[in-house]
């Protein structure tokens, strides 16, 4: 190609970030966003030993083994992609965490599954094609303890927008 922008290309969102894709200058291509992540952290870990008869009183009132753990959480949802054709970069993937907001920290009961859902990284616009296909596909949602009361979901990042087209 002659034309300098033929060979320049929008970068993809890292993986494990919720980064968005980049847009795709001029007939370069657009980046894809970046996958999501979901990060935990127990706050209440056991530590120290304790005596039999310590184990053997604390199994007597119901207290042992303590099966709940405190957790605090950051869900990143995925990244949109770029859109091309002097296309708009992709949104970032939200992210909600425990970190004060919308709650401090959360118990789970131990031994229990969760289930826990990464959302992936919107695809990149292709160019060329109609404006429809120039726009980058929006990032996927990333959700934690689905269909439990605790379920936390964080959105994805909007596609960018293509040449001629509208944002996804």
């Amino acid at each position: 190609h002659d034309n300098p922008s033929c060979t320049l290309n929008g970068i993809a969102g890292q993986a494990n970030t919720g980064g968005g894709g980049g847009g795709g200058p001029g007939c370069g291509t657009s980046g894809a966003g970046g996958s999501g992540i979901f990060i935990i952290k127990e706050l209440n870990k056991a530590s120290g030993a304790w005596t039999l008869r310590e184990q053997f009183q604390a199994k007597k009132a119901g207290t042992w083994p303590y099966n709940q753990k405190l957790i605090e959480y950051l869900v990143v949802a995925g990244g949109g992609g770029g859109g091309t054709g002097y296309g708009g970069g992709g949104g970032a993937g939200g992210y909600i965490t425990s970190y004060c907001a919308p709650r401090c920290t959360i118990e789970i009961a131990g031994g229990t599954e969760y289930t826990i859902t990464v959302g992936g990284g919107g695809a990149a616009g292709t160019q060329p094609g109609p404006t429809t296909q120039r726009t980058g596909v929006q990032g996927q949602a990333s959700v934690a303890f689905a269909c439990t009361p605790l379920a936390v979901t964080s959105a994805g990042g909007g596609g960018g927008g293509g040449n001629c087209g509208v944002a996804g």
